[in-house]
């Protein structure tokens, strides 16, 4: 496999770059929890409120949500947004459209009669896109048919602004839907896709979906459809994980084109029935007999734990997925360890550094107290690229890659210990120095430093050749060129 870094940047999260290795290893880093973004304490708000998805908007930053609770959904589904100038700390504007009871300023953008569950929006990155479509919204649309038997479908809108949106129509793909579907343009193709929910049987076949306790045996899973006008959209078909991988349960998708770098990335929510495990439920939380009397009753709701994990592609139908968590319920206390917990909102944002104002790193929120306590949307940050990198500990090690093709100047993400170090050398295809392309040894700790050597890097413009990165106690994150 051949590399060309010409303005773009290669994540270095995984060994494919790598024509050989010694002493380096994937490390994997977790999310640092900083503040509550977002406090769901309104009337229209409930302790289901839930799917959080953020989107940069100029220089807005905007948090959709479901405000969902008993007193919300008997006066209609309602969907709210919230706004911040800086992506940590959200206020509740008085948009003027609807109201809940005796409140007349909400910040509710939309609201349906019915319940629909989710409504999951979308910036249009289609240059062909009229203005009045830029932004995009799904819904599903839930029509029971029986007490045990139920059809669901998935509604397009369409909004000029983000905030009025205006019903499409019903699209012709099949599934469940009742969680947070993803819509992307890929340029490449020229085609919309759209990641949603199904089931499958345990041993691969299909499921006809019944909400009922039967679905335990069922497995919940992610598939994607296209089209390139949203109206014809191909069979559904599940995402692949590889040769041999577990059948995990996976939720919300959490989709998104990584804005950094040529891929798709994902951050699922992981669901695990523990009615089996028995021995730990009595040191949960289980406020007013509220779990054990779900138990009793078989009731997954009190059996069921999330978490969140991690996964990315280069084509967005076959992915990498790490099957450790990425984010799991901290400490034991009065409102985790439930079924709601590690719901990550689907995007990722710039934000300023809490410790440094010259450094960005990405946010992203959860929601905490689902089901139990008022809902906060807390923010969470990892560095820029830095949900994994290339490691080395002390004793020190080397990575060989394949062919890569150069721009004018390298910048690395990196950091190292005050002992530790990265050293960068070229060579030609045979493993050879090129002579005048050895960086020496560096240290430090930067999202962007640029790799100099003694020639110009642009001497090698167009010429396939090797790098050979060795690493003692550091980290590498993304390498590219001219980027």
């Amino acid at each position: 496999m051949s590399f060309d870094l010409r303005g773009k940047r290669e994540l270095l999260w995984d060994l494919d770059m790598a024509e050989s290795s010694i002493g380096v290893h994937i490390n994997r880093h977790t999310p640092v929890r900083k503040n509550v973004a977002l406090t769901c304490d309104a009337p229209w708000e409930g302790i289901t409120c839930g799917y959080p998805a953020v989107r940069r908007i100029g220089d807005e930053y905007r948090l959709y949500y479901r405000a969902s609770g008993e007193d919300s959904m008997a006066k209609g589904e309602s969907f709210c947004v919230a706004y911040s100038k800086d992506g940590k700390s959200f206020y509740k504007p008085d948009l003027g459209m609807y109201d809940f009871g005796k409140c007349k300023s909400t910040n509710i953008h939309h609201r349906e009669e019915r319940f629909i569950d989710n409504f999951s929006i979308h910036y249009d990155d289609n240059p062909d896109c009229p203005d009045d479509e830029k932004f995009k919204a799904l819904s599903l649309v839930f029509d029971r048919i029986t007490e045990k038997k139920c059809t669901t479908e998935l509604a397009l809108y369409k909004s000029a602004d983000g905030i009025k949106f205006e019903f499409v129509r019903i699209l012709s793909i099949k599934g469940v839907f009742d969680t947070y579907n993803v819509l992307l343009w890929n340029d490449k193709e020229k085609t919309y896709r759209i990641y949603l929910r199904d089931f499958h049987n345990q041993d691969g076949s299909e499921c006809v979906y019944e909400p009922t306790d039967a679905m335990n045996l069922c497995i919940r899973d992610i598939r994607i459809s296209k089209s390139k006008d949203l109206i014809n959209w191909t069979a559904p078909e599940k995402l692949s994980y590889g040769e041999g991988a577990e059948d995990l349960q996976l939720y919300t998708n959490q989709i998104i084109k990584y804005p950094r770098a040529d891929i798709y990335f994902g951050m699922p929510t992981r669901y695990v029935d523990r009615r089996d495990d028995k021995a730990s439920f009595k040191y949960l939380f289980d406020k007013n007999n509220w779990r054990s009397e779900l138990l009793a009753e078989g009731n997954r709701i009190g059996s069921a734990i999330t978490d969140c994990v991690l996964m990315y592609s280069r084509d967005g139908e076959n992915f990498k997925r790490d099957n450790n968590a990425f984010a799991s319920p901290q400490y034991e206390e009065g409102r985790n360890w439930l079924y709601g917990d590690c719901y990550f909102s689907h995007g990722i944002v710039e934000t300023v550094s809490d410790e440094n104002p010259d450094v960005t790193e990405y946010s992203m929120y959860v929601g905490e107290g689902y089901r139990q306590k008022t809902i906060e949307f807390i923010r969470y940050t990892v560095r820029l690229d830095g949900f994994y990198s290339l490691r080395s500990d002390y004793d020190g090690g080397e990575l060989v890659t394949d062919g890569v093709t150069l721009g004018d100047e390298m910048y690395i993400n990196f950091s190292t210990s005050a002992l530790g170090s990265v050293r960068i050398a070229v060579c030609d295809m045979d493993g050879k120095l090129i002579d005048g392309y050895d960086s020496g040894v560096l240290f430090g700790n930067s999202v962007r430093r640029r790799v100099d050597f003694a020639r110009p890097l642009s001497e090698l413009s167009g010429r396939e050749v090797r790098l050979k990165i060795s690493l003692k106690d550091a980290d590498i994150y993304s390498i590219g060129c001219d980027v």
